[in-house]
Parts: structure tokens; sequence; C-alpha cells
């Protein structure tokens, strides 16, 4: 659905085709325009668009993201609210971060480095964010650097 400005919505006249097929198109001009840099590495952090084989077969083993939750947990969006709505219900006592390469699958790729999270007893959400995202940080900086052979693992 998509707002047409005014409270009501219209449905969004793009199908699933199509924007599947859009989405390849996106990432086949994308890798367009980051070729001609001949770029050793991409570093996704933030970056919320899952890229297709069209933008990943043009620089292979060469992207790598940063994702907020260790190997095989909560993968895809609202990774650190799923783990601490897990963590609420006693279901996890810690969490962590990751920066894998990327593949089509979503944050299924082979890991490069990772770090736990600990949860601490009555932690809000938004502290606990914080603290995850400074985890990031540093571990981004360390991937990135194995990932590009200047730092050893």
């Amino acid at each position: 659905m998509r707002s047409n400005g005014r409270k009501r919505t219209d449905p969004d006249p793009v199908s699933p085709a199509q924007r599947v097929c859009r989405r390849g198109q996106y990432d086949a001009d994308l890798a367009d325009q980051i070729a001609p840099c001949a770029p050793d590495l991409i570093v996704l952090a933030g970056w919320m668009h899952i890229l297709s084989p069209a933008f990943l077969n043009r620089f292979p083993h060469k992207v790598i993201n940063l994702h907020p939750a260790l190997p095989g947990a909560f993968p895809g969006v609202d990774a650190i609210q799923r783990a601490y709505a897990a963590y609420q219900r006693g279901a996890i006592n810690q969490t962590g971060i990751m920066v894998h390469y990327v593949i089509p699958e979503v944050d299924a790729g082979a890991v490069i480095a990772q770090a736990p999270v600990i949860f601490r007893p009555g932690e809000p959400l938004d502290e606990f964010e914080r603290r995850m995202h400074l985890s990031e940080h540093d571990l981004i900086v360390r991937a990135t650097g194995i990932a590009l052979g200047v730092i050893s693992q």
C-alpha cells in the first residue's frame, strides 16, 4: 500500500513479480555504478536492502554485512528487538553481533567475526540497543581488516 497524501491508501500498482524484476534491475544498475571503482571490499552497515545475484555476482566474496545477531539467530530485520523479546521470555541469556559475507540468503553467509553481547537484568531496550551498537562499531572495523587480509583472526 502507498499513501497518496491523504489518510486513505491505494494499492501499490507494482506486483510482487515486478518488484523482484525491479530489484534485480536496481541491483544491476548499482553494480554498474560501483564496478568502475574496482572495490577491494563493499561493507554494508545499516543497509536494509537484500542484494540479489545481479549485484553479488559482480563482486564475488567482496561484500560483507554487519548484523546484530549471532549466526543462525534472528536473521533479517528487527534482530535486536526480537533478541530482547526472547530474553524477556527467558528463551536466551545472550545474543551478539556478526559480520558475514553476503549471499542471496539473508544473514546466512560465512561469518568473518562475531562477538557475544550479554543481557543485563532490568536493562531497558534502549540501553541494550546502545550497547549493541557500541559493540558493532568495534566489530565492523576488526572484520573489515580480516576480510581485507590486514588483520589476522
